[in-house]
């Protein structure tokens, strides 16, 4: 997962399963200005892999918030 940053701010960025249950938090905490890149192993918070299927990411800063969806197939 890729994303720009126009200046500093408090970036949280989720992942949420086909209910919306949250799943995994992937960040959240102040990241600089710039291009930052998040590589995810598909684990949830507790460290169990994820199984294939639909899930969503969030991104959320003060400013903005973003959804996507994602795909995993195994």
């Amino acid at each position: 997962l890729t994303f720009s940053l126009a200046a500093e701010a408090t970036v949280r960025v989720a992942v949420f399963d086909a209910a919306g249950r949250q799943v995994a938090r992937l960040v959240d905490q102040p990241l600089g200005a710039g291009t930052h890149q998040l590589l995810w192993d598909r684990r949830n918070d507790a460290g169990r892999l994820l199984r294939p299927g639909v899930y969503f990411v969030r991104f959320e800063t003060p400013s903005v918030t973003r959804g996507e969806k994602l795909l995993i197939l195994d």
